[in-house]
């Protein structure tokens, strides 16, 4: 314990001052880095899940499952929701971490540097996933456009010749085919 110097803070539990800060410089570049991996090894996880459920849209589009569709859709905005609020908290360590400067260990550039391309890769790989889904929904929504138009006009034709369905009324003008 010390006796209270200037330079001498180790006694010392209350918030850091900017001067602390720069006196132990190196152990925060070092704890920043870490934490920088760290996170963005979180972010590039939230992303792989993200990945799994727009692959898994794609099934569901195909087979035109519009119930588990909407599921994955509400997953997905809750990945979308954590990888958002991730980012939040990601966007200050990345930008101190060009402030401060070389004096970062190449180990841990090199990681970071790894690890925000995974980001990348996955992101472009989900870009593409979604771009395809889009035009198959489309297609897809298209095909039921076509069967909903052939259901309606098939309803058309019944009732013209069954009539509505109310009680009452005047009776429907039926054709009947009499073959003798």
């Amino acid at each position: 314990m010390g006796r209270g110097g200037p330079k001498d803070r180790g006694d010392r539990t209350g918030p850091r001052t900017p001067r602390d800060q720069h006196e132990c410089d190196g152990v925060t570049h070092m704890d920043t880095g870490k934490e920088l991996i760290r996170m963005l090894a979180e972010q590039k996880d939230h992303y792989d899940a993200l990945k799994h459920v727009v692959v898994r849209q794609a099934t569901h589009i195909e087979t035109m499952d519009v119930g588990k569709l909407a599921s994955d859709t509400a997953e997905v905005r809750g990945l979308m929701r954590k990888v958002r609020d991730l980012d939040a908290s990601i966007r200050p360590l990345r930008q101190s971490w060009g402030n401060m400067g070389l004096d970062r260990d190449p180990a841990d550039r090199r990681d970071v540097e790894s690890v925000v391309g995974e980001v990348r890769g996955v992101v472009e790989e989900i870009q593409e996933i979604k771009d395809r889904n889009a035009t198959m929904l489309q297609e897809r929504m298209g095909d039921l456009r076509k069967q909903m138009a052939g259901l309606q006009t098939q309803g058309k034709a019944a009732h013209a010749y069954y009539g509505p369905r109310k009680s009452g009324g005047i009776p429907p003008s039926k054709f009947i085919d009499q073959a003798s």
